[in-house]
């Protein structure tokens, strides 16, 4: 049974050896392939796009950060000269990040799916479908053993979902450009003298 248009081509190399000189196995997915390119388009420059706005977020967030410690430097010098290290610090800073990136990632993951399903179904609904017509010279069965579907109800049944493993990977990449962006303040923190910071305030 095919229940996804994306494996018609395992599907049809599996039946192949079941086909015989009147019977003939095609494929017909045009409707799906036109209906899925636009989507398949944005998907690639949206993944383009990520990849840029990760690096740049990595940067940003990186220098960000640093500045907000050379406010705090007075604070993390106290902490060193009571005797926390720097590993702590350090901890403690990549966590403060974390909790505000779930928080700001969740939210921002409840609107990010209905965008995308509304965005999703405009470029459905501006795609023009073209039905596409073949003649074959092998003998064909009769229509009533096959299911047919219009290209109207393809429209109405075509939904953009975000899933789980989308999710979870998206979350995954948020923590792993927190994680990478720690790398400036690091080196700030571990730059820090404390009996230095303390003496000039």
């Amino acid at each position: 049974m095919l229940d996804d248009p994306e494996n018609i081509d395992t599907f049809c190399d599996n039946y192949s050896a079941y086909t015989t000189e009147y019977l003939v196995l095609n494929q017909n997915n045009t409707t799906y392939e036109t209906l899925a390119q636009p989507l398949k388009t944005m998907t690639y420059f949206a993944r383009l796009f990520m990849e840029a706005v990760a690096i740049a977020s990595i940067v940003i967030i990186g220098i960000i950060t640093a500045m907000s410690l050379k406010n705090r430097q007075f604070e993390i010098a106290m902490l060193l000269a009571g005797g926390v290290t720097r590993i702590k610090i350090i901890f403690q800073l990549l966590m403060e990040l974390l909790i505000i990136t779930i928080v700001a990632f969740s939210l921002s993951t409840i609107s990010g799916n209905f965008i995308a399903k509304a965005v999703g179904n405009k470029i459905i609904d501006y795609q023009q479908v073209t039905d596409v017509s073949s003649d074959v010279d092998s003998y064909q069965l009769a229509s009533e053993y096959f299911d047919t579907i219009s290209s109207e109800e393809l429209l109405a049944n075509y939904q953009v979902n975000i899933g789980f493993e989308t999710y979870l990977l998206l979350y995954g990449f948020s923590l792993l450009i927190v994680c990478l962006s720690t790398a400036i303040p690091t080196i700030f923190i571990m730059m820090i003298d404390p009996k230095k910071i303390m003496s000039n305030t």
